[in-house]
């Protein structure tokens, strides 16, 4: 109930995760892929295999003299602060406690192997709020920063409006 308790908790529920993921080294599968790829968009500027929004992140680091802990750390900022937003949207049928626990145990450590997914993911998990309030330009805006993330995010795009045709229930045939 208290605002300063709340927030603090806010920031120790996306900041612990988020050091935990961006001070590792050698832990996932695709940990060395991703730092070549840092290293390599800083000498060609753009690599092709790697969506827009992951490649501008490693840029504005690059050109910030960081190096690719940083790349990790707002990765993982992006990916924990999506997902918990989208938890709190949910808080009236779940708890955010055991939900964000149940993510931790889940799919947290899957998140060191699929970066670019991971983050995507999130974005896509936090814009299914935009179709059930029926709001077409946020959830076109979010799935297409997915996309910046990784491409198969488009996905989630045609759900928009299959929601439309199979949510309403007086709809015969359709049930």
């Amino acid at each position: 109930k208290n605002k300063i308790v709340r927030r603090f908790s806010i920031i120790l529920v996306i900041g612990i995760p988020s050091i935990l993921y961006a001070f590792r080294y050698g832990i996932g599968t695709d940990y060395f892929r991703y730092v070549l790829a840092f290293q390599r968009l800083q000498v060609i500027g753009f690599d092709s295999r790697y969506e827009w929004g992951y490649v501008l992140i490693n840029l504005i680091v690059g050109k910030l003299n960081g190096n690719v802990q940083v790349v990790f750390l707002l990765t993982s900022i992006i990916m924990m602060t999506f997902i918990y937003c989208a938890v709190r949207y949910y808080a009236k049928t779940l708890s955010v406690g055991i939900a964000m626990f149940s993510y931790m145990m889940m799919y947290y450590q899957m998140s060191y192997n699929a970066v670019r997914q991971s983050v995507a993911m999130a974005i896509c998990l936090y814009s299914i709020k935009y179709i059930h309030d029926r709001k077409l330009l946020k959830f076109s805006f979010l799935v297409l920063l997915a996309s910046g993330f990784h491409t198969t995010a488009l996905l989630l795009f045609p759900f928009y409006f299959f929601y439309k045709i199979l949510g309403e229930r007086d709809k015969k045939g359709l049930r």
